[in-house]
């Protein structure tokens, strides 16, 4: 049996007998847990962990069972009702905190984030012209474009013919009087009149085909020139300007105005939309072979998660955390009452007779 108020007797040549109880005992470990030797102590510990554990064999993926394991936990977790939830408690905290605010996206960057951006923006690309031309060329992008143009067209048709003030007071009237004269010299002409009304309605025909011939030249024109203007080399200066330009208009936006588009969006229905999609990917045996691919990319052909840090030059960042958290573990452990419990019992056990 063990008992809360034993004491421990210690001596040293530099100093007097001294009584130490479990308590105080426990209070002097976790004060040394700072200093060189401590720090000395915990990095041994952290390369000591990275010797056996960072070292042994990587099991190899097939007829392993982590993925298996991973396979069924992200599928319990895309099948359960709790990840919409977090996802609609995200989009609600984020409209929540963004609404009513006035400042700009910027101001959630630091500024070493921003002008990162901002340098990424200007960097030298000219993309691949068949690509860019694919993209703009797609049936929704080109039916829009169209439609620009012909409403263009149609404008400056009706701009082009409209009568020049003063002179459209006076031309109204007489093209009042000759719409007249015209429709009761049709109604006098019996076929003749039904054939000029023919010959007119073909002339508007032609007139509209012609248009849409127009429109239809003018679009592969306008693809063609903006595919150049976005990917010619000899243009990179412009096109850095452009992207630099976009990225600070995004970066300009209220926070509200983000809110509300967050408000408009159907986030619900779109997660809904890829929760199913995800889960049947996951599901799926083609999911468990890409998994296994994934991790063999990783890996490249290293033996062991150590020899994966070193490669991707992490594991001295790998040992100096472990060693922070080790003495943050291990200062919280001299704290709690089973600690204490033991260590009563180890003052108890280490006393003479």
């Amino acid at each position: 049996m063990c008992y809360s108020r034993r004491i421990l007797s210690t001596s040293s040549p530099a100093s007097k007998s001294q009584t130490l109880c479990a308590a105080q005992l426990a209070q002097k470990l976790q004060h040394g847990l700072v200093g060189p030797q401590a720090d000395a102590l915990l990095q041994g510990l952290a390369q000591l962990l990275a010797e056996q554990a960072l070292t042994a064999a990587w099991p190899k993926p097939e007829g392993s069972t982590w993925v298996p394991l991973a396979q069924k936990t992200l599928l319990a977790w895309l099948s359960s009702e709790a990840a919409l939830a977090q996802l609609e408690g995200w989009v609600e905290d984020i409209f929540n905190r963004w609404n009513g605010d006035s400042r700009n996206l910027e101001a959630l960057l630091s500024e070493n984030i921003k002008q990162c951006l901002l340098s990424l923006s200007e960097r030298p690309f000219s993309p691949n012209p068949a690509l860019l031309k694919s993209l703009l060329g797609s049936p929704p992008v080109r039916e829009l474009i169209h439609k620009g143009l012909a409403r263009a067209l149609e404008d400056f048709a009706r701009r082009a013919t409209a009568p020049i003030a003063p002179v459209a007071q006076v031309a109204q009237g007489v093209g009042q009087w000759a719409k007249s004269a015209a429709r009761a010299a049709l109604s006098k002409a019996g076929a003749l009149g039904e054939v000029v009304g023919a010959v007119s309605s073909e002339v508007e025909r032609q007139a509209e085909k012609r248009a849409a011939e127009f429109v239809e030249a003018a679009l592969e024109k306008t693809l063609e020139d903006l595919v150049h203007a976005l990917s010619h080399p000899s243009r990179a200066e412009q096109t850095a300007q452009l992207r630099r330009s976009l990225v600070e208009t995004v970066l300009g936006w209220r926070l509200s105005q983000l809110a509300r588009e967050l408000a408009n969006a159907d986030l619900p229905g779109a997660a809904q939309s890829l929760q199913g999609a995800l889960a049947q990917w996951v599901a799926s045996e083609a999911f468990s072979s890409k998994l296994c691919e994934g991790m063999g990319l990783f890996r490249k052909g290293a033996a062991s998660w150590k020899e994966v840090l070193e490669r991707h030059g992490l594991l001295e960042a790998w040992v100096e955390a472990a060693q922070q958290q080790t003495r943050q573990q291990l200062e919280a452990l001299v704290q709690t009452p089973a600690f204490m419990a033991w260590l009563e019992c180890w003052v108890e056990a280490a006393l003479p007779g």
